[in-house]
């Protein structure tokens, strides 16, 4: 009986001391807000230099994809915003061997519907000129 009293307090202490080390400090970082990109791209001085969070399709206005590749993110009803290159467009060949993962490029994204989380900035665009576009953090294919 002593055993199972020592047993139990002794597991007791473990897992009271279990939880005071896995409580952090540290805030948790919350996500940026959801902007709908008709609502971006009507009012993007509301949201310049504040991070967010937009969906739509990843497209390239452009002609060529490694010459005048100009990239916008559109809705269905083609409301849009640019969005400045955040990958290269393509990568050298890999050597012989090599045995490593290739990073991402652009094409991995581009015509698929996309989360960006980004800020929106000012900035001039080859071909476009002085415009708000999305700087972007990271990216995901959503569907």
């Amino acid at each position: 009986m002593r055993i199972t009293k020592c047993l139990a307090l002794f597991t007791g202490m473990i897992l009271a001391a279990g939880i005071v080390l896995c409580q952090s400090d540290e805030p948790v970082e919350e996500p940026p807000p959801a902007v709908a990109l008709e609502e971006l791209a009507a009012h993007p001085q509301d949201y310049a230099k504040k991070p967010i969070r937009v969906e739509g399709l990843l497209e390239n206005e452009g002609k060529n994809y490694f010459t005048d590749l100009r990239l916008v993110l559109k809705d269905e009803e083609d409301h849009f915003v640019y969005v400045r290159p955040w990958l290269p467009a393509e990568l050298p060949a890999m050597p012989p061997g090599a045995t490593r993962e290739r990073p991402e490029t652009l094409s991995r994204y581009l015509g698929k519907k996309v989360e960006l989380t980004a800020v929106l900035d000012r900035g001039t665009l080859r071909g476009v000129g002085d415009v708000f576009c999305l700087v972007v953090r990271s990216a995901k294919v959503v569907e």
